[in-house]
């Protein structure tokens, strides 16, 4: 017990160092705006911000660099610069509020020790071993590396998210990054709730609806740090706190008819810049990114309030610009790794000399397709007709993730209808408010017709029951007493769901080393020699090298020097 107590201590140190790093960083960027620190949120908002922005910069870094701690101290530097640029803000907020803030912090320690225990588990998700640990592996020892796809198909996937892996690979967390990258994201969101559950139950001013989003929807982001995403590098736990968070914004940027002009442009630029990134992290989340990016603008450029046409110009021009600085250098990393730019898809593919077989790519594409509606059946089998529709209905209908949500959708229609018969009066921003569903509703659309399985859903499920229902709540009074118990209730559902196994996984007394696979030396045409595992396809923390799908085609770009990347001699 006492290596994991060391540990957690050590994860929570860490956590709190690389939040500092993003929150100033954060603010560095506000700054555009001229907004300074005014309340609680707006630090939890920067955060975001700041952690965008070091993943833009890590990208430009990585085209030139590996991502080693050279990275990260300039990274730190910056984010100490944005720190002393508030610190007069940050001590006023903190001087105003101090028992609040105390209270605050101290449940957000105790929320942050129970996550940290949950990430030093060991990591058990199939695609560490596939490929995350090989991409991270990459990114710090070699810049990026021309036609890498060409050695294992999933090194050419375009993920930004392990960009940020690689940059916590730094002292005691080589080769660990997976105990640190997600659980930072999870508290980070707790502290959001935590936030929204002070604001709706103090009372002094009106209740916000994207307060009480932040609270029901508390139990799925629970279950998140219950799974073994917390203590992994699968960019899908990003992909569901982005969709949640970007969710959160919208309704509130909806909402807030009061914002001033600076507020409304910093809000709109953040939805902007966050649904961008996403879509870097992982393409499936690219609906849900482009029509919460289209939400934002609709809702800051199209609404009659105080946003004066300079305002509204710069706002554009800002979003456009950060937008493309982040999909230039994404795309371009997508040519360098693949010779396509949307890898696995063969659109807009570049005549250069790594790129990939446009059969490779195609099959690769179609694997993803097929195994998402039927697993362990071959894509050709799968794709030929709609008989894996039914199989894939009653396997996903009955999932937890979705049967809840379609629930709290159909109770919130109920209330709805209900408060046509409750209300008299209804609020004129009422319909306008419904937006903020229609990236989680696009995006199922979209999930559906490409790869439907639950994992690439991100939070949409969840997004939309929760949404309805808040409408529905929102037209009664009491309104914080039935907040408060849907929330219970849909935690009470899933503690008797999974009574069995919360006993044994509520707190972890142990700690399992990283597993590594038995390879064995394999010798292309070329003289190149690579490993591939002895048994199945993963290759765990084995050496770059390491495949589990060899071609004997495969040949060094420039002989004995792997950073200038791989192609396949192939015959015409």
């Amino acid at each position: 017990m006492s290596d994991v107590l060391r540990l957690m201590i050590i994860v929570l140190y860490s956590w709190l160092v690389l939040g500092l790093i993003f929150i100033g960083s954060g603010i560095l960027i506000s700054r555009i705006f001229r907004r300074k620190i005014e309340q609680e949120e707006d630090i939890l908002k920067f955060f975001w911000i700041g952690w965008a922005f070091v993943i833009l910069i890590l990208q430009l870094w990585h085209s030139l660099f590996p991502v080693n701690c050279w990275i990260f101290v300039f990274l730190s530097i910056t984010g100490a610069v944005g720190l002393l640029c508030c610190w007069k803000d940050l001590f006023r907020l903190v001087k105003r509020n101090l028992l609040k803030i105390g209270i605050f912090l101290f449940i957000v320690l105790m929320i942050g020790t129970w996550l940290s225990n949950r990430a030093v588990c060991s990591d058990k998700l199939y695609d560490t071993g596939l490929y995350h640990l090989n991409s991270v592996h990459w990114t710090t020892t070699c810049p990026i590396v021309p036609g890498l796809g060409n050695l294992h198909g999933r090194l050419a996937f375009n993920n930004s998210y392990f960009l940020y892996a690689a940059l916590l690979e730094v002292g005691p967390w080589t080769l660990k990054s997976q105990h640190l990258s997600g659980g930072l994201l999870l508290l980070v969101l707790f502290s959001q709730i935590l936030l929204s559950v002070h604001k709706i139950f103090q009372g002094k001013s009106g209740i916000q609806t994207y307060h009480v989003f932040n609270i029901i929807i508390f139990t799925p982001i629970l279950i998140m740090g219950f799974s073994d995403h917390i203590s992994s590098l699968s960019p899908d736990l990003p992909i569901f706190v982005l969709g949640i968070v970007l969710s959160s914004w919208l309704l509130e940027l909806i909402e807030s008819q009061k914002k001033n002009s600076q507020e409304k442009e910093f809000a709109v630029f953040s939805i902007i810049i966050m649904a961008v990134l996403g879509i870097t992290i992982k393409i499936s989340f690219l609906a849900f990114g482009l029509f919460a990016a289209l939400t934002a603008a609709i809702a800051g450029l199209f609404d009659k309030g105080k946003l004066h046409h300079f305002n509204r110009k710069k706002m554009i021009i800002w979003s456009v610009i950060c937008a493309m600085m982040f999909l230039v250098p994404w795309v371009g990393r997508g040519v360098i790794l693949s010779g396509y730019m949307f890898y696995p898809s063969t659109i807009a593919s570049f005549p250069v000399e790594w790129r990939l077989p446009k059969l490779a790519v195609v099959e690769a594409a179609n694997w993803i397709r097929g195994w998402a509606r039927k697993p362990n059946v071959h894509w050709k089998e799968v794709l030929a007709n709609w008989d894996w529709l039914k199989p894939w209905a009653n396997r996903t209908l009955k999932d937890y993730e979705v049967v809840v949500p379609m629930l709290l959708l159909l109770i919130g229609c109920i209330l709805l209808f209900c408060s046509r018969f409750h209300r008299i009066k209804k609020q004129k921003s009422q319909r306008k408010k419904w937006l903020f569903l229609f990236p989680a509703l696009f995006s199922l659309v979209y999930w559906f017709f490409t790869a439907p399985a639950l994992r690439f859903a991100g939070a949409c499920f969840w997004i939309l029951g929760v949404g309805v229902l808040v409408f529905g709540i929102k037209n009664f009074k009491l309104k914080k007493t039935m907040t408060l118990c849907f929330a219970l209730l849909i935690l009470l559902s899933w503690l008797i769901q999974e009574r069995k196994h919360l006993g044994k996984d509520l707190m972890r007394s142990k700690v399992y080393p990283l597993r590594y696979a038995e390879l064995k030396r394999f010798k292309t045409n070329s003289g190149l020699i690579i490993y591939v595992p002895k048994k199945g396809d993963q290759c765990w923390n084995g050496p770059l090298l390491c495949t589990p799908f060899p071609n004997g085609a495969l040949r060094l770009r420039k002989e004995g020097d792997i950073s200038k990347g791989f192609v396949l001699d192939l015959k015409d």
